[in-house]
């Protein structure tokens, strides 16, 4: 049995591919990493406690125990990350956040612990090659 390709259909689904794929990839990531401030964990793998959360709440602060590890009092980074999809086209997704100490807690120093919520990774990856599999096999139906 033969199939015909249709290939200015084909070309015609890429196309839109193209100007649709990389947004919802862009989401999906930007999506996992905010699962990680969720989850308080790097895909799974959890972060090193606070030492806020292992003594009492001071008086100045009462839900200082209660608040997310990377949550702070005004959740600024976690809005970024929110916000964090700089570049989505066929040449480029980009995500990036703009406060100043993101990096520190990301990658870690000598007195601040690695507690990553942006990157690579292996699931990370997984994801969107899923997505980039199950979109591309919508043009060759």
């Amino acid at each position: 049995m033969r199939h015909k390709l249709d290939f200015k259909k084909a070309i015609r689904l890429l196309e839109e591919k193209k100007s649709t794929l990389p947004n919802q990839l862009a989401h999906i990531a930007q999506s996992a990493f905010i699962n990680n401030f969720r989850t308080s964990s790097w895909f799974g793998n959890k972060w090193p406690e606070v030492q806020r959360r292992l003594k009492p709440a001071p008086k100045s602060d009462p839900k200082a125990n209660s608040r997310g590890i990377l949550r702070g009092k005004t959740r600024r980074l976690l809005h970024d990350v929110e916000h964090s999809i700089r570049e989505a086209n066929w040449r480029e997704i980009r995500l990036g956040v703009s406060v100043p100490y993101a990096e520190y807690h990301n990658d870690g120093t000598d007195k601040i612990p690695k507690r990553r919520f942006m990157g690579d990774h292996p699931k990370l990856r997984a994801k969107l090659r899923k997505k980039m599999d199950t979109e591309l096999k919508t043009i060759f139906k």
